[in-house]
């Protein structure tokens, strides 16, 4: 009697799964809204060689627990997500072209913040490490993007060719081309290729009028980029930089303010709260690593 009202126990059997899914689901969201309980998860899975597949609210990412990146992602639910956001909404203010030039990808966390903005209809993305790119171009087809992101498996620099680049074991960010600027720990060594910006645009790659923001991330490799990126300089794109005062030398520091400063009025260190006003003398001075924005 019971199973002719509600049904043969076949036909129950997916409503069950749903129901035990859900509950299943519910059960690990309480676990995991827990840090300390986040985070010996992920180090139990980074003890290994596994990738995790996470959902976040209007993106999704496979990440390493094991890498720098993919740990604070999982521990944290962005990669500085905030601050790109504010630098975003100043660039689109500024500039009428709506594709994001990013050198320096990584896995894509900032590519697809950059497109998730709403504010951005395109990134051309460079990176070298192969390791990373593997991830960038997942990421890029799980969110189908594939339309709106254009993955550049090269580093940029002052000549095309090819440079060593040695790679940080545990940070996959920390990788550099500089020969003089070893990372921590160095896993391995491997060749890549080099473009420069200037190159892509000759060979109608890269169109400037179309760039509405250039995102640099180059671990110390940034005098070198941006000596051959004049065609996007000369137009003031907004650009938004790493610039870690120790990794240079005073004469190659002084050059990249004075390259800085030759093209752009409104140099900016971009802060939590906001952008602070940035001098060029006070720029030769500064020793601490900060973000600057440029426009």
């Amino acid at each position: 009697m019971l199973f002719r009202r509600i049904g043969t126990p076949m036909s129950l059997a997916p409503q069950i799964e749903r129901t035990i899914r859900s509950l299943r689901d519910r059960f690990l969201d309480g676990l995991m809204s827990s840090k300390a309980l986040r985070k010996a998860a992920y180090r139990q899975l980074s003890a290994g060689d596994n990738l995790v597949y996470r959902r976040f609210d209007d993106h999704d990412l496979v990440l390493d627990p094991g890498d720098l990146v993919g740990k604070t992602v999982l521990e944290t639910g962005d990669f500085d997500r905030r601050r790109t956001d504010m630098i975003c909404e100043r660039a689109a203010r500024l500039s009428e072209g709506r594709t994001v030039l990013e050198i320096g990808a990584n896995i894509g966390t900032q590519t697809l913040y950059f497109i998730r903005s709403g504010l951005f209809d395109s990134v051309i993305s460079l990176e070298p490490d192969p390791r990373n790119v593997d991830l960038l171009r997942l990421n890029v087809r799980i969110n189908a993007l594939d339309e709106r992101v254009a993955v550049v498996a090269a580093a940029a620099g002052a000549e095309a060719g090819s440079l060593t680049l040695r790679r940080d074991a545990g940070n996959s960010g920390g990788a550099t081309l500089r020969a003089d600027r070893l990372p921590q720990i160095v896993d391995s060594e491997i060749t890549v290729p080099v473009v420069t910006i200037d190159g892509l645009v000759e060979q109608g790659d890269l169109d400037p009028a179309a760039i509405g923001l250039i995102w640099m991330d180059a671990e110390g490799f940034e005098d070198e980029i941006l000596s051959a990126c004049t065609r996007l300089l000369s137009r003031r794109t907004p650009m938004a930089f790493e610039f870690t005062p120790g990794f240079y030398d005073d004469a190659t520091r002084q050059r990249i303010i004075r390259t800085v400063y030759a093209h752009y009025t409104d140099v900016s260190i971009i802060e939590a709260q906001g952008f602070e006003p940035l001098a060029e003398a006070d720029a030769m001075v500064l020793r601490r690593r900060v973000d600057l924005f440029c426009c």
